[in-house]
């Protein structure tokens, strides 16, 4: 049968698989990765041919604004006014004031022609003149490490680094400075230095619109490596590690090429401004470049996708008939599995070999409901030997020691002392043979326990101190008996008589939800929980006993919760559902 069942399985594989193969969904899935595989090579190419177009545009309008910024400068460069007032060295106080007056109109005009000119200034010996009207300190200026490579290495005309122009008063805006050294047009000898101060957040607005709505970045370098445009500002001045790296690979020629930029791979194309010798590049997000082909291949995935559905709901159609009757033989077990044994396979006319594994898997049920049937009977007849063994059982030796307490006590005293020892042991002995039910209320299991405590108090006297913590919700549950008159006895005789000093137990009864929360604590010296079978609270009829009863009526999860450290005391708990009214004699998993 197991044989025949095997087959029946394999031939059902079989069948789905050709289903899948018929409706084409392997081919579906070639054809679709040499799509994505083809597509994905021509829409790179051209996105990065799109790029560097852009990058291509940008670098002759970047010129073009350079260029028109230079041309702006010739009034200044070429007027003859002008040239006549640098070149010569002003005859007095007035004359000098009245050039600077000339000077600083000349550089005013050029920046009013130009809104990207942030500032126009004039230095040399005799004439320190800026076009705008705000205080300006030079000797901030000439202390900028860029101005003083200028004046040591003779330069004719360089670009600086960005820089903030906090020489002037009222500005600290970040600047791209445009020097240019002016000599006498009948020597070589300097005639003085001429600064166009170029704004940089108007370079941000011309750059920045080409990337928006993307995760590309725009960059420029000069010549010597410093940023002179980045998107994020704080760049400019705190230069990363990558952008050194990136510089480097600018310097040695390269124009296209993929880098690992903080993190993130980019695509990096570049392009050099003749006018200026910069570095203009832009680093494009790979991710970005194969966008449109995720897009389109997302768009295929769907129609496979709905292809792939359609393939599956044709195949279960056609199987559903072959596969029912093994799903229902399937459920059936499952539900045997969660101990639901009054299930049967539904009756099949048919002679195939799943009718006769259904019909052998209901003969099966049927053998096992009645050894289960058996099994429970032998069970109850068992838990009846053992109450009534464990209600026979009382320790002798308790009862000689109880008993001869009482006789001293009645001796030694006439109080009322011995009259309550006697009612604490005539409740015990009462609770212990004389009622027969399995299941009690709390309340009477505690008064129990309390009984038996009183004798023991009797007998040690102030060996330990007993506190009550319960609910009255709780009392009025139900349990089985003796459970917690065995704990109570292991923590009093195995943690607290040995003890010198005084001890404490504490009994907790609360309820929990649907649950009830049992707990003995006792602070004594603790037991050794890693030998159980050499601890004596173990044997007998202790701990073992109680965990096994609890157990058996309630399930694995009533199991004792045993906690304790040499030392410190031991900590028991368990918990029992909140039953409240008495179940069947059979346990309470028949209640």
């Amino acid at each position: 049968m197991k044989h025949q069942f095997k087959a029946t399985i394999h031939s059902l594989f079989t069948k789905l698989l050709s289903a899948f193969l018929l409706l084409g969904f392997l081919p579906l899935l070639f054809v679709n990765f040499m799509w994505y595989h083809n597509t994905s090579r021509i829409v790179y190419q051209n996105e990065l041919s799109n790029s560097q177009n852009l990058l291509n545009q940008l670098n002759v309008r970047l010129e073009n604004v350079l260029n028109t910024i230079n041309v702006n400068t010739y009034p200044f460069l070429f007027d003859r006014t002008v040239q006549d007032i640098i070149a010569s060295v002003p005859a007095s106080p007035d004359v000098k004031r009245e050039n600077e007056i000339i000077l600083k109109n000349v550089l005013s005009q050029i920046k009013e022609n130009n809104t990207m000119i942030s500032s126009v200034s004039f230095i040399n010996d005799f004439y320190k003149i800026c076009s705008v009207d705000s205080g300006v300190n030079y000797d901030i200026l000439e202390k900028e490490h860029w101005y003083q490579d200028f004046m040591t290495y003779g330069r004719t005309e360089t670009f600086t680094p960005v820089y903030i122009n906090s020489y002037i008063e009222r500005r600290g805006t970040e600047v791209i400075g445009w020097m240019r050294r002016l000599n006498y047009s009948t020597s070589s000898q300097t005639a003085g230095n001429f600064l166009v101060e170029i704004s940089y957040s108007t370079i941000n607005s011309f750059l920045m619109p080409s990337i928006e709505g993307t995760d590309n970045t725009i960059m420029i370098f000069d010549t010597a490596g410093n940023l002179i445009f980045h998107p994020e500002n704080n760049r400019l001045f705190s230069p990363d590690p990558d952008d050194k790296q990136l510089f480097q690979k600018l310097k040695a020629g390269e124009t296209l090429f993929n880098f690992d930029y903080n993190g993130h791979e980019y695509t990096i194309v570049s392009n050099r401004l003749a006018i200026t010798d910069w570095y203009l590049i832009m680093a494009i997000d790979t991710k970005t470049l194969l966008s449109s082909t995720t897009q389109a291949a997302r768009r295929v995935n769907i129609i496979t996708l709905f292809v792939l559905i359609g393939t599956v709901i044709c195949s279960y159609l056609i199987s559903r008939h072959i596969t029912k009757p093994i799903f229902q033989l399937s459920d059936t077990m499952k539900k045997v599995e969660a101990n639901q044994l009054d299930v049967t396979m539904p009756p099949s006319s048919s002679h195939d070999e799943i009718s006769i594994l259904s019909n052998g898997f209901n003969n099966m049920l049927s053998h096992i409901r009645s050894l289960l049937h058996d099994i429970r009977n032998e069970e109850q007849k068992k838990r009846d030997a053992e109450l009534k063994m464990l209600q026979a059982q009382i320790n002798p030796h308790f009862l000689y020691n109880t008993l001869n307490v009482i006789r001293w006590r009645a001796v030694m005293h006439n109080e009322i002392t011995i009259s309550k020892m006697i009612i604490s042991l005539i409740k015990l002995l009462e609770f212990s043979g004389k009622k027969t039910d399995e299941y009690v209320p709390i309340e009477k299991e505690l008064e129990h326990a309390q009984s038996y405590i009183d004798l023991i108090r009797y007998q040690y006297g102030d060996k330990f101190t007993v506190r009550y913590d319960t609910e009255s919700s709780a009392l009025s549950c139900y349990t089985i008996k003796f459970v917690l008159q065995p704990l109570v006895e292991n923590a009093i005789f195995h943690g607290l008589i040995p003890m010198e000093e005084t001890g404490e137990l504490t009994i907790r009864i609360q309820a929990e939800a649907e649950r009830i929360h049992f707990s003995v604590i006792d602070n004594g010296i603790g037991m050794d929980l890693t030998a159980p079978e050499h601890n004596p609270a173990f044997k007998g009829l202790g701990l073992s006993n109680v965990n096994e009863r609890l157990c058996r009526y309630f399930g694995p999860d009533a199991a004792l919760d045993i906690h304790s450290d040499n030392g410190a005391g031991t900590h028991i708990d368990f918990f029992i559902p909140a039953i409240q009214t008495p179940p069947g004699q059979g346990g309470y998993a028949d209640a």
